[in-house]
């Protein structure tokens, strides 16, 4: 069993700069949290969860979030297949003129590694349930398939980029919460302790959010129905040299 406890405290005295959120003024927001992974035999539980409290620009700094994931190797099964089922949230912000801040400051966020790799949301005032796959094709290449289902935890607050932007948002709520799908698949292949290769694909498909004509944001501030509301895909290659 793995156990953490830890505490982090971020703080910007200049209230002449904006918070990476943008909104002006400094910041000074500390979290605490914890994380418990265990298993039983191939069977894996992992829980973790923090809470905020602090100042954040002229609001007070209230938020939190949570994970939980259960996992299970399969060791007897054609290419050793290992699953996780996980739920995250981070908290939004229901009362957007009460003196609270209420949305999840994601302090150093990890580019896609957590909510998928299209980098369509961060850590703020979102809900993720996704399932995740990897396949040992070879002892040298494995194969993962991850599959989300993104909702805002509060539909009157915004949903964020990974940088933690607010990219869109609707203060009356009445665009609903569902954001979107998102499927990726990856194949990896270490041809040598220093030489690694990767090839993925990523599918979005754009949940019914982005079909409401009252959302705020978007390129040029233009609202998201239309070309904005449509589903996205990429293909990225991807080489690592270590010297």
């Amino acid at each position: 069993m793995t156990r953490d406890l830890y505490y982090f405290g971020m703080t910007e005295e200049d209230d002449r700069v904006q918070t990476f959120a943008g909104v002006p003024g400094g910041f000074d927001v500390h979290t605490i949290g914890g994380r418990v992974l265990k298993n039983e035999g191939d069977l894996w539980f992992e829980v973790e969860g923090g809470y905020q409290f602090g100042s954040f620009s002229t609001s007070r700094q209230s938020a939190g979030f949570a994970t939980v994931g259960l996992g299970h190797r399969f060791e007897r099964l054609p290419l050793k297949p290992t699953t996780w089922l996980f739920y995250d949230w981070a908290s939004g912000d229901d009362d957007l003129n009460d003196g609270v801040h209420g949305t999840f400051y994601q302090l150093e966020p990890r580019g896609h590694y957590y909510l998928g790799y299209a980098d369509l949301t961060g850590r703020q005032n979102i809900q993720d349930l996704n399932l995740q796959t990897s396949l040992a094709v070879t002892d040298d290449m494995d194969f993962r398939i991850h599959f989300h289902n993104f909702w805002l935890a509060n539909r009157r607050d915004a949903l964020y980029t990974n940088g933690g932007g607010a990219a869109f948002q609707d203060p009356t709520g009445s665009a609903g919460n569902e954001i979107g799908h998102e499927l990726d698949l990856q194949l990896r292949w270490a041809i040598s302790p220093r030489a690694h290769f990767l090839v993925g694909y990523s599918y979005l498909w754009a949940g019914d959010y982005f079909d409401s004509p009252v959302i705020q944001g978007g390129p040029a501030g233009i609202a998201p129905n239309g070309a904005n509301g449509n589903d996205g895909e990429f293909t990225y290659i991807q080489t690592t040299v270590r010297f």
